[in-house]
């Protein structure tokens, strides 16, 4: 077995281990990801068109990105909180 076969083999499992672990949540995530990598793909491309790419401007946008990730995963991390909070008090927290 090649080395390049085993790191496929070792990525391709983190990922499935990764989408198991989170379920339900996995698709929409990967979505994000694919949303936010197109837009700051097409906004670099866009600036290279326009003669103004600039690295200053590409770590702001990736530090844009970054930031809304993070309020995404804090939303996610108060859903969470809120649920665990409704359970302890004996509330029903089933919400479909």
């Amino acid at each position: 077995m090649t080395w390049t076969k085993v790191i496929k083999t070792g990525v391709c499992s983190a990922i499935a281990a990764l989408i198991g672990y989170l379920q339900v949540i996995a698709v929409p995530l990967i979505m994000l990801l694919v949303a936010v990598s197109c837009d700051y793909i097409s906004g670099m491309i866009a600036a290279y068109m326009e003669g103004s790419l600039s690295s200053r401007k590409g770590k702001l946008g990736i530090l844009k990105k970054l930031s809304y990730l993070i309020v995404i995963a804090a939303a996610g991390l108060l859903d969470w909180v809120i649920i665990k909070g409704m359970q302890l008090i004996g509330q029903s927290a089933d919400i479909r």
